[in-house]
């Protein structure tokens, strides 16, 4: 069937939900600018950026997205001041410690989990995030939504190695597909976006996102609600994909 790439995205959905990213991976940046402009403290920026993601998942599961991953703390984000990670640990255990917004993901049929070296957060946390994921069962799945948490893109493929090693499996065994198996993320991205000017991965989810169709934006991330998200899913609309052939 012909279908015009410039009808609106629920026709899509309707016509020909192939050409919809069914994995969408995004990076959050410029939560600290957001605030900075608006005369905000940098935490600001955060907390609003994170109740954005609870419009993106709605948005996304209405479109078929079979998974969307934020990118919400990164493993180099520990090198910043001892008062931001206060300021972040602090916003990690307000939503954690109510779960009001894990109950509300639960009612839109999403299934939450985590990537990411968890251990590297206090106890308390860890163990809250490990506690909602165990919770997380909606009675609908409709979405995967995962939080990149603690993750860095090296740091995610020397694990997997570790895992390897550990299970003992042998050099001539090692393939493409065993080391996937041992990845947080066991998916492929379909769509990469990253918000806040910046025009680079920054290693996110470097082994999935070989073929990912990149998308950057000047959109700073608590400003990029459903309307940018959704020229980042027309621009993959209109993007030929060959995977190399």
């Amino acid at each position: 069937m012909h279908v015009d790439k410039n009808q609106d995205l629920e026709t899509l959905v309707k016509l020909s939900p192939a050409l919809l990213p069914k994995n969408i991976a995004v990076a959050l940046d410029g939560n600290r600018r957001w605030a900075k402009k608006l005369g905000l403290p940098e935490i600001e920026g955060h907390r609003v950026g994170v109740e954005n993601t609870r419009r993106l998942i709605k948005r996304a599961s209405e479109l078929g997205v079979k998974s969307i991953t934020f990118w919400i703390f990164s493993t180099e984000n520990f090198r910043r001041d001892k008062n931001f990670l206060t300021d972040i640990f602090s916003l990690a255990r307000e939503y954690l410690g109510n779960g009001k917004y894990f109950d509300e993901l639960n009612a839109l049929g999403a299934k939450v989990s985590f990537i990411g070296d968890l251990g590297s957060f206090p106890k308390d946390i860890s163990e809250k995030v490990l506690y909602y994921v165990s919770k997380s069962k909606p009675s609908k799945h409709v979405i995967d939504v995962v939080f990149a948490f603690g993750y860095g893109g090296r740091d995610e493929i020397v694990r997997a190695v570790k895992k390897v090693v550990k299970a003992k499996i042998s050099e001539d065994e090692i393939t493409e597909e065993v080391l996937s198996k041992h990845m947080d993320f066991k998916e492929e991205i379909d769509l990469l976006i990253r918000t806040g000017g910046k025009v680079r991965t920054s290693g996110f989810l470097i082994w999935q996102a070989p073929y990912a169709e990149l998308y950057f934006t000047d959109t700073l991330c608590p400003d990029f609600k459903e309307e940018e998200f959704d020229k980042a899913v027309s621009y993959f609309t209109e993007c030929a994909r060959n995977f190399g052939r």
